[in-house]
């Protein structure tokens, strides 16, 4: 289809408004700064008939009927009212655009970073302006209108590109030392209130002191502000401890016991156990032990790490020993769920996903059957488990074959069962070719002309 072929409907409605636009005008050429939106579409209809026209593809009768009301497309339409380049009247409706925008916003210049799409194109504008000028063609007639508002030439730089001042040029951060300064001289007393104007800039320099310059460092030291934070920092978080140790003793008064997990007390719970894991780290001082001890919250350190590891291990092993198969967290029972999420974890540690196992634990936990399938090729089944599984689903298999005149099982079929042992038959060839299959299953796989391959060839 021609990109430029135009329809009978829409050359009859362009050529009538053209025609009437000529009559106002006196067939001027439509332009496409106008702010009227059919003078714009009358002027990309000239538009698309000029390339036409250059490209042979204009019918005579429609170029003679552009004649006739006075378009001559072969003559080039006349040049507007130019500067050396720039179009006056769209760069001055710019110009005055910039100036309304200077004079609504205290001589703040357009951003890029605006969500105003105005601002953003007013912006690229004194951008164009101002590269215009440095390659040295902008005109002085320009530069002069330009000048006579005061226009920035020089880009503004941002703040990182700014000369970094020293710092008893900033008047930002005098500012705030003053106005602690003498806050602290009514009351010496640290800033609690979260909301104060002056809260983070507290925090951040008692977190910052030592990395500070020496001169702000003699200007905090003159205020006693480290010894005043810190004093009150200390008081005020042992008083925190004890309010909410009160909370924890009334809790016991009305209900006779220390709060349990739920969700009407959940912060309660947490309290307690942070105090158990800073009694864990020796974070925890000892009146503050005595104090917890005496309400009868248990302070335990585990001495033994190891103890817990064993336990479940020695579980996990005995349950193989007796259910001969892996446990499963589908069950109902805690125990065997807990086991096969231990079983998960070990063999995340083996992989590298978690912190590796000693060399000891690694030995124990081959003998159960748990290590990555990658670093044993050629070992599969990997322990007497899947052994026996495996040989289960291979006596079905060959009872199918003997029933059905040897033929193997198809996955397309309706017996449910038949579909199964096609779909392990089909992941022991999987294992084997990804070569962690033995010789024996593998000699097997060939014997029932599942496997077409000898098995030297792996």
């Amino acid at each position: 289809m021609d990109i430029y072929q135009i329809t009978e409907k829409r050359w009859d409605k362009r050529l009538a408004e053209l025609k009437e636009f000529g009559e106002k005008t006196q067939c001027k050429w439509p332009r496409y700064d106008s702010e009227s939106s059919q003078e714009r579409a009358l002027y990309m209809f000239i538009f698309d008939l000029r390339k036409r026209y250059k490209k042979g593809l204009l019918e005579a009768e429609k170029l003679q009927a552009l004649k006739d009301i006075g378009y001559h497309l072969e003559k080039k339409a006349p040049r507007r009212d130019m500067m050396n380049g720039f179009n006056t009247n769209l760069w001055l409706k710019k110009f005055d655009k910039l100036k309304k925008f200077l004079a609504e916003n205290e001589n703040r210049y357009p951003s890029s970073k605006s969500i105003i799409r105005e601002e953003i194109k007013l912006c690229e504008w004194v951008a164009y302006n101002r590269a215009q000028c440095k390659k040295g063609k902008l005109p002085t007639d320009i530069i002069a209108m330009l000048d006579g508002m005061n226009f920035s030439f020089k880009r503004v730089s941002t703040k990182k590109e700014r000369v970094k001042k020293e710092w008893h040029h900033r008047p930002q951060w005098m500012v705030k030392y003053d106005a602690i300064k003498e806050l602290f001289s009514h009351t010496p007393k640290r800033i609690a209130d979260v909301n104060h104007p002056l809260y983070d800039w507290q925090q951040h320099h008692k977190r910052k002191f030592n990395s500070l310059k020496t001169e702000r460092q003699e200007l905090l030291n003159a205020i006693d502000f480290m010894a005043i934070v810190s004093d009150n920092y200390e008081s005020e978080k042992n008083e925190r401890w004890l309010a909410h140790f009160n909370e924890i003793v009334a809790y016991k008064d009305k209900f006779g016991r220390l709060p349990l997990a739920n969700r009407a007390y959940p912060h309660h719970i947490k309290w307690i156990a942070l105090q158990r894991f800073k009694y864990c780290r020796d974070l925890l001082s000892k009146e503050k032990e005595e104090i917890l001890r005496a309400i009868g919250i248990k302070l335990t350190k585990n001495t033994n790490r190891n103890s817990e590891w064993e336990r479940k291990y020695n579980a996990y092993k005995k349950f193989i020993e007796e259910k001969k198969r892996l446990p499963t967290r589908k069950k109902a029972d805690a125990a065997e769920k807990e086991l096969h999420f231990f079983r998960q974890m070990q063999h995340m540690s083996i992989m590298g996903k978690m912190k590796a196992p000693t060399p000891e634990r690694l030995e124990k936990l081959k003998a159960v059957g748990i290590y990555p399938i990658k670093k044993y090729k050629g070992e599969s089944p990997r322990n007497e488990v899947v052994e026996a599984k495996w040989q289960k689903q291979k006596d079905e298999v060959l009872k199918f074959m003997a029933a059905n005149g040897n033929k193997l099982p198809r996955v397309k079929s309706n017996n449910r069962q038949e579909q199964l042992l096609r779909n392990w038959l089909h992941f022991l060839i999987a294992r084997h070719k990804k070569g962690s299959l033995n010789k024996n299953w593998a000699s097997w796989l060939i014997e029932i002309g599942f496997l077409k391959i000898d098995v030297g060839e792996r």
